[in-house]
């Protein structure tokens, strides 16, 4: 008995805290548009994983200074500004936020597993 609640209740929850994940909300990233790829995306460090010095140092981009990062994008639909200053380049969101819902949803997870536990022996 207690399996056959077990497995059901993990499916839910894996589909409902999936769900919470793909929730990104609009402000996660700018919503103008940028002059170029570098300034919207920045520069990437050229460093393996552990190395490190001034050289290493990478400069993010307005789409790219948060974490999780999201994307860049050309928009054919470019925006002139003042002087002929053609802008292209647009953010895209991240595929996924960690925030205090997945976190809570996590918690009661445990909670519920270790409740389901307890009541099976």
């Amino acid at each position: 008995v207690q399996a056959a609640v077990a497995v059901p209740w993990c499916i839910i929850w894996l589909y409902s805290v999936s769900f919470l994940l793909s929730q990104v909300p609009d402000s996660s990233v700018p919503k103008g548009y940028f002059a170029s790829y570098v300034e919207a995306f920045g520069i990437e460090s050229t460093c393996g994983f552990g190395e490190m010095g001034d050289d290493c140092a990478g400069r993010p981009g307005a789409c790219t200074s948060t974490w999780p990062k999201g994307g860049v994008w050309k928009d054919p639909m470019c925006q002139v500004v003042a002087d002929n200053d053609v802008r292209c380049w647009r953010c895209s969101p991240p595929r996924f936020i960690l925030d205090a819902r997945a976190f809570v949803s996590f918690f009661v997870f445990l909670w519920n597993n270790a409740f389901n536990t307890a009541l099976g022996q």
